[in-house]
């Protein structure tokens, strides 16, 4: 759904446009299979399990995320206020970076691409996570201009808190373009719309095409 129905009739360019994705359940998907096996694979297996096992890190994990911590922040708090998960922490990461692209997101990607629209990724995924991440997929990240994580120097601020979006745009949008965002969740969708953003909730990829055709009708549909 497009936040603003008006948007249905009109032509976002591409020289004035920026078209922002959310990453998780929108470009990537959990690989269940992959997050298993390395798991399975790791001499630590038995050692993880027991330490999760662990009410006062059960706890504490459920606050964290009570609170919209964001997977980096749990990760990290946890080496902090637990020392010896310290030795999980790449573990941990290849974990949670087991993610593999849609690869009809991927193909809508790159058909924006050729059609010159300046694409960005806004995600709540940390700094640290990301740099692994991306190594993994260089066919997805490499198609971006612009990708805008959340950071340990503001306590990982994320959507959908309004200062989050009014970051990005401060430091992504200098020349106050139109901001087109696609995420999986409304209430991300919601904080956008009140930052001037054009929002559009993320359903599936095929609804994905068809709302991107439409927003770019003056060239050829998607």
């Amino acid at each position: 759904d497009i936040g603003n129905k008006q948007t249905d009739m009109n032509y976002y360019p591409p020289e004035t446009t920026i078209i922002t994705f959310d990453l998780h359940k929108v470009l990537v998907t959990h690989d269940y299979y992959r997050m298993f096996q390395l798991w399975w694979r790791s001499q630590q297996r038995l050692a993880l399990v027991l330490y999760l096992s662990n009410p006062k890190v059960l706890w504490r994990v459920f606050r964290l995320r009570q609170s919209g911590a964001v997977a980096e922040k749990v990760l990290m708090s946890l080496i902090a206020e637990f020392p010896h998960f310290q030795r999980f922490r790449k573990l941990g990461i290849e974990i949670l970076n087991a993610q593999k692209p849609i690869p009809e997101s991927l193909a809508c990607l790159q058909e924006l691409k050729k059609q010159r629209y300046s694409l960005h990724i806004f995600s709540n995924i940390g700094e640290q996570l990301y740099q692994h991440l991306q190594l993994q997929h260089p066919e997805l990240f490499n198609l971006f201009d612009v990708v805008h994580t959340t950071k340990q120097y503001n306590n990982y601020l994320a959507k959908p808190h309004k200062q989050a979006f009014l970051d990005y745009l401060s430091e992504h949008n200098l020349a106050n373009n139109q901001v087109i965002f696609i995420d999986d969740k409304s209430k991300n969708i919601a904080a956008a719309q009140q930052c001037g953003i054009i929002g559009i909730k993320f359903k599936s990829p095929a609804n994905l095409k068809q709302v991107i055709s439409r927003l770019t009708s003056n060239l050829k549909p998607l």
